[in-house]
């Protein structure tokens, strides 16, 4: 038989603040605002700009053929850095043309035209604010 020496009810022995409030984080909740706005002005674009940089990625010789052009990678965003989806998009909007390049000797679907000029417009202007 086990005797723990105590006299009082359980009860007694609850703490008075055991009732923790849930407190959202404040990094995370702008992280939502900021992704919620962002994706909901630059989907189209975010969506083929991440399909494009994830070809690219997939394959070493196309990584291989792209720094030997212009000496920089492109840049994979993802979910934990908040600003990731910018700097994809930044760093692809400087390098069209050897990124054009590089897809059409590995004969890998680009971007159009009119969609490299909307990347270069909206990571200049637009997507800063975010940033």
């Amino acid at each position: 038989m086990v005797d723990d020496h105590c006299d009082c009810e359980d009860d007694e022995l609850d703490f008075p603040y055991t009732a923790f409030q849930h407190m959202p984080c404040l990094a995370h909740n702008l992280q939502l605002v900021v992704k919620k706005a962002f994706y909901g002005n630059h989907c189209s674009i975010v969506s083929k700009v991440r399909a494009l940089v994830a070809q690219i990625r997939r394959s070493g010789v196309v990584v291989q053929m792209l720094l030997n052009l212009c000496g920089k990678n492109v840049i994979m965003d993802n979910a934990t850095r908040w600003n990731s989806s910018f700097q994809m998009m930044k760093t692809l909007s400087k390098l069209p043309t050897s990124v054009n390049q590089v897809t059409q000797a590995m004969k890998i679907d680009s971007m159009r035209v009119a969609e490299w000029d909307e990347l270069a417009s909206q990571s200049g202007e637009s997507l800063v604010t975010f940033c």
